[in-house]
């Protein structure tokens, strides 16, 4: 037996060996394969850390691209007549890939563009073998600063949840790597104990960097007139613009574009916005207040639209007012298409990068307006609000785009307050999302989010919770800097 035994074992050990050598020779065939396939998963990271002009992110990049060229293998049967060039660019064209660091890889107009953890955006060049040929940061370009202002009227925090539960992943906005708290208090909550701020005192703090009284549109507390962001963008030599889906001297656009005592007074807003302000483009609804403004339009140069596919008619340099509806307009979040032929906010959005964009650098805000309207009691309605502010994101995503390949942009994403006391505990599934929800019939004092994307937005949102008026004095900072540079 026990010769018996020492022959089984001997037998049992020689088949064991053979198994052992024919796994080191998978496991070497597969290590040679990703060292050399295309040039290999190393060849790749050790192209990203001599590649770089930033030595802060060689180990961010090394990790995007190791796990893109992990995911390139895992299909390797399927892919290996692709370069895998093509590979990558048509992977982050599909979606946004995020990496371990707190970055992302997407592709723009053909392009590969890498978003580091601080919102510094780079063009990574590759090579048709995955290798990485060139990578250029552009956050120090010469070109000049742009601005884009993005306000999401009565926007709270649980607004935007509400949309990432009911579309099951993440919006736009919130894959913008800098963000954080955003106070909203007006005068007239701090010092006279208001509940909570309107539109005007908070459009007038994000636009004029000063705390106001409910009501003022553009005016201190003493009522004088206060420099808004607008002004001084054209007082440097900057294009400037204002797009809402409300009528265009509604209290957000007004804040960025006059100065009255009352926000209510909408003619009066309307006319000074013509007579006394200097805006490139306007685009909004209201043809109830510019209707009648058509010769004072005419006097100080302005071409007035109702109908958007006009706006071609006049080339960059000659200033337009579009009035698209009599009221507000009407959004439709599920394919951007117009309604009642309005143009949606993308189309808007689109027109006025197109015309703004100029040598000498352009400011615009942009207001998503009926996330509020929607979450007031008298129109309150979870499924209108949504579409509002998907419509809202879909802007959102074509300023990021415009962001990607103008990287000395600055894009900037708030509200002004929240609106509706918005509760979502216990809520998780789209089914949950019901009016029902709202618990307040007007604006509250709880803090906003700021989303701020490309050249040093990282400076704004790195110091914890900030007050509105601090996003206003980053701004006027960066232009400052740039007008003097």
């Amino acid at each position: 037996m026990k010769k018996v035994y020492k022959k089984n074992q001997k037998g049992i050990t020689l088949i064991g060996l053979v198994v052992t050598i024919i796994v080191l020779l998978i496991l070497a065939g597969v290590s040679l394969r990703l060292v050399t396939g295309n040039n290999g998963i190393l060849k790749r990271a050790e192209n990203a850390v001599t590649s770089s002009n930033d030595a802060n992110d060689k180990e961010e990049i090394e990790l995007a691209i190791s796990a893109l060229s992990i995911a390139y293998y895992d299909n390797f049967e399927t892919n290996q007549n692709e370069t895998f060039k093509n590979f990558i660019l048509k992977k982050c064209e599909n979606e946004t890939i995020p990496t371990d660091t707190g970055g992302n890889l997407k592709t723009n107009n053909g392009k590969l563009i890498y978003t580091n953890s601080k919102g510094e955006t780079k063009y990574v060049e590759l090579l048709d073998n995955g290798s990485i040929a060139k990578i250029d940061s552009l956050t120090n370009s010469t070109e000049s600063l742009n601005v884009i202002y993005m306000i999401g009227d009565g926007m709270g925090k649980n607004h935007i949840k509400a949309a990432e539960i009911n579309k099951g992943s993440p919006i736009y906005m919130q894959t913008i790597p800098n963000q954080t708290d955003v106070t909203t208090y007006s005068l007239s909550v701090s010092q006279y104990g208001e509940y909570a701020t309107d539109s005007a005192a908070a459009a007038t703090a994000l636009a004029t960097g000063v705390k106001t009284i409910n009501y003022y549109v553009g005016k201190d507390e003493n009522q004088n007139n206060v420099q808004n962001l607008t002004e001084y963008a054209h007082s440097i030599g900057m294009k400037t613009g204002t797009i809402s889906t409300q009528t265009i001297c509604h209290a957000t656009p007004a804040g960025f574009t006059t100065h009255a005592s009352n926000r209510n007074n909408y003619s009066t807003i309307a006319e000074r916005q013509v007579t006394e302000q200097e805006v490139d483009l306007m685009l909004g609804g209201g043809q109830q207040y510019y209707d009648s403004l058509t010769e004072q339009m005419l006097a100080h140069e302005y071409n007035y639209i109702t109908d958007f596919s006009e706006l071609s008619k006049y080339n960059k340099n000659q200033k337009v007012i579009g009035a698209f509806s009599w009221g507000r307009m009407t959004q439709d979040s599920s394919n951007g298409s117009p309604i009642n032929a309005e143009p949606s906010l993308v189309q808007m959005t689109q027109a006025a990068f197109s015309r703004l964009e100029n040598e000498n650098g352009f400011l615009v805000m942009i207001e998503g307006s009926d996330i509020d309207t929607y979450s007031h009691i008298y129109d309150r309605s979870m499924t209108n609000m949504l579409n509002e502010l998907y419509a809202f994101d879909n802007a959102i995503k074509v300023a990021m785009d415009y962001v990607d390949t103008h990287p000395n942009t600055i894009l900037i994403v708030t509200a002004d307050h929240e609106t509706g006391g918005l509760n979502l505990e216990n809520v998780t599934t789209k089914e949950q999302l019901t009016d029902d929800l709202f618990t307040n019939y007007n604006h509250t004092n709880e803090n906003v989010m700021v989303y701020a994307y490309g050249r040093d937005t990282e400076q704004l949102t790195n110091h914890g919770t900030i007050d509105n008026t601090d996003i206003h004095n980053f701004i006027k900072q960066k232009l400052q800097a740039s007008n003097e540079s």
